[in-house]
């Protein structure tokens, strides 16, 4: 099938994958999930923090833009990111949807474990994760969130008044 667009070029337009074709497709992308309508695959993501999720974010807008289709990306509680596919044009999922979730397994991931330990995500086992000036990132002990340690008592804060500091 064939568009065109505003400068009269012929552009392939996407085709829609029936149910099965996805099902299969899926079967190639570890962690993706397919949604019930068979309509979007999507992926969660718990980082190590909040920058590791902006980092993501950012080589995930990479890939976007390189093959122009673009997923919904939702980041919540700093660190949870839910990175979804659909291909608007056809209603559904399209080959564009699965070339762009291979590319994204491909990313090494900082993740968040929960024994209290940060690892690279495994996808790719062919690439390393690399720091500032090429550093390989080695799996670290990092502290968990406040929020998940035992015996941690909340940060008191000070109220301060607006009417404090007045003289009448």
């Amino acid at each position: 099938m064939q568009r065109t667009d505003r400068k009269n070029l012929h552009i392939e337009a996407p085709l829609l994958l029936t149910a099965d074709k996805a099902t299969e497709s899926l079967k190639n992308l570890d962690g993706w999930q397919l949604t019930d309508d068979n309509k979007m695959i999507y992926r969660e993501f718990i980082l190590k923090d909040f920058m590791a999720a902006i980092d993501l974010i950012d080589r995930i807008a990479l890939i976007a833009e390189d093959e122009k289709h673009h997923p919904d990306i939702h980041l919540t509680q700093y660190r949870n990111l839910r990175v979804a596919l659909t291909t608007h044009d056809v209603g559904g999922l399209s080959q564009k949807d699965f070339t762009v979730a291979l590319k994204i397994k491909e990313l090494p991931i900082l993740s968040h474990k929960h024994n209290n330990g940060a690892v690279i995500d495994q996808q790719s086992q062919s690439k390393k994760q690399t720091g500032k000036r090429g550093a390989v990132i080695r799996n670290k002990q990092i502290q968990k969130p406040r929020y998940e340690q035992k015996n941690v008592q909340p940060k008191q804060r000070k109220i301060i008044s607006s009417k404090q500091g007045r003289t009448n």
